[in-house]
């Protein structure tokens, strides 16, 4: 995300749009497998293997993570009247780095309930 971001902080046009795109469709899957494992391995880890929470723990992931895209979306929408391209890609650089963080702090170092 980070390398494909970079391109849009060069230029936005539609090849570089492409590049973004076809980039993240192609990093994203194995970064959302990544939580997806480590959230069944901590439901794994809860009393009786989280069995009785497991409906629970996942609508409650659904939920927020709906809330994270929908934010966004909305901000977006409500200030991006004549901003320029520059701070877009520099919003997304931030974003795909703060994946990054959130990736090696939570998967990388084994994170615990």
């Amino acid at each position: 995300m980070v390398v494909t971001t970079g391109v849009l902080m060069y230029e936005i046009s539609m090849v570089t749009l492409l590049i973004f795109m076809i980039g993240n469709a192609f990093f994203n899957p194995p970064i959302r497998n990544s939580y997806t494992s480590h959230m069944y391995l901590l439901m794994s880890s809860l009393p009786n293997n989280g069995k009785k929470l497991k409906t629970e723990l996942i609508v409650t992931r659904q939920i927020f993570l709906s809330i994270g895209r929908i934010v966004p979306i909305v901000f977006f929408m409500l200030f991006a009247d004549g901003m320029d391209y520059h701070l877009v890609a520099w919003i997304l650089m931030i974003t795909a780095v703060t994946q990054l963080v959130l990736y090696y702090g939570i998967v990388q170092k084994n994170v615990k309930l």
